[in-house]
Parts: C-alpha cells; structure tokens; sequence
C-alpha cells in the first residue's frame, strides 16, 4: 500500500486536492478534522483544560479561546502541538492499518505541518499542493477574520510553498483552475498505479 502525504501552506490548495484524491476514490486522512475530534475527548479536554486555564468552559474546549491563546506565544503553541501530534498520528496508523485491511493499493494523508513537522519519512511520497503567492494571499484574505498582519504571521509560522516545492516529491498545481488540478492528480495517480505495478 502507498502512503502519501499531502501538504501546502495556507489557502494553497490543498483541501481542494486531497477531495479530488477521494473523487478518485483514494481514502483520504483529514489531520485537522481528527484534532476537532480529539477536541471532544475527555482526556484531551483534561490535558488542555490543565494546560491552558480559561481555554475549557463547561466542560467544552472552546476553540476559539485556545487559538487566541497559542497565536502569538510559540512556546504555548509548542506545547499544544506535543499533546496533540502523537494522538494524532495513532489515528493515522489506525487509519493505515484499516487501508491494509481493505487491501487499497494508495492512501493519503493531510498534513498541514508536514514539514515543519518532520514528518515527511512516514510516506512513500509527499504532494504539494502548489500555488502562486498571490493567489494564496487573495485566497487567506478571504477567510473571516484574516487579516494581512495575522496571515503574515501565520506564514511566518510555516515553510514558504517555494521552500516546500524543494523537499516535495510531487507538486500540484492549484492556482490554473480545477480542471487543471484535477488533470494533476490523476496524473499523479497513473503514475504511482504504473510504478507500483512494475
């Protein structure tokens, strides 16, 4: 079975690609679907609670509190990224191991953080989801409350998509329309399926 990582920089693209894959009937791991699970846990309601006081109101973590929290303070961005990443990854393993039992012959994981991570030598390959600066920032700035200093800091958080692209197996453009992307993936696709029946 293939394991791929897909990744990209904010508003790149990437959850656009990672549908495609599922399109093409690829399974697909969501990294920031699961830390919403994990949110709902009473363990990780607990250790966050602990961590972060005021971040957990009635019993629920709010999100919002616990991102206004880290944002700016690496170090406790730091410390919630060592409580969640090992969670999230023995999710992952589930999920890898549920696509032996289902004999799939490719499955993908998004990882936002991939990279900046080090998580890169878990896969047999990692995508990029690629696209032009400006059309990056065009897309950032339309997300509610982005504003040009936040979306400076948060890309001051993560690696440029042009320092990714150095490290990527696969880049896949998103900035040229749908039609251009998804003609990516499935060449991608043709092209894992041809390596991997030689």
């Amino acid at each position: 079975m293939i394991r791929l990582g897909l990744t990209g920089g904010i508003a790149s693209g990437k959850s656009t690609v990672a549908a495609m894959f599922a399109r093409e009937g690829i399974p697909v791991f969501n990294a920031d679907a699961v830390v919403h699970r994990l949110y709902r846990r009473a363990d990780v309601i607990a250790s966050i609670g602990a961590s972060f006081p005021g971040c957990v109101q009635d019993g629920k973590i709010d999100r919002l509190v616990l991102a206004e929290e880290v944002f700016f303070d690496h170090a406790k961005l730091h410390a919630l990224e060592r409580l969640l990443h090992p969670l999230v990854h023995r999710e992952e393993r589930v999920f890898w191991r549920r696509g032996m039992l289902e004999r799939r012959w490719c499955v993908i994981s998004e990882i936002p953080l991939l990279f900046e991570s080090d998580a890169q030598g878990r896969y047999d390959a990692v995508i990029l989801a690629d696209a032009p600066p400006m059309i990056q920032k065009q897309r950032a700035l339309r997300r509610k409350g982005m504003t040009e200093g936040r979306l400076e800091h948060i890309l001051q958080r993560q690696w440029r998509l042009e320092h990714k692209r150095k490290f990527a197996d696969i880049a896949v453009p998103t900035g040229a329309g749908k039609a251009v992307t998804y003609a990516a993936v499935r060449n991608v696709l043709m092209g894992l399926r041809r390596n991997d029946d030689a």
